[in-house]
């Protein structure tokens, strides 16, 4: 007997689940204090071994009059920062 929920299987929604729960978890790769790629895979959240690193951007983004780029984050609060980190085999 298969159980269908919405079209699906109930083995194809569990399936989806698991898809999006290992993909909200996020790798670093880490580095040496000379930018050296020392490993990969360091799951944020973790706490990171003296002497490596992880890559950190922040920037601001500015037209050619000038002007910076504002962000509305949430409701009533702006932001003028673009930020990210490197994930995981994607440098």
């Amino acid at each position: 007997m298969r159980i269908i929920i919405g079209g699906m299987s109930v083995e194809a929604l569990a399936m989806r689940e698991v898809t999006r729960i290992m993909s909200s978890v996020e790798y670093w790769d880490l580095f040496n204090r000379n930018r050296v790629w020392v490993r990969n895979h360091h799951k944020r959240g973790n706490r990171i071994p003296d002497g490596l690193y992880h890559i950190v951007v922040h920037s601001w983004v500015m037209d050619y009059y000038g002007n910076f780029l504002i962000l509305q984050r949430q409701k009533g609060r702006t932001d003028v920062t673009v930020r990210g980190r490197d994930r995981c085999g994607i440098l």
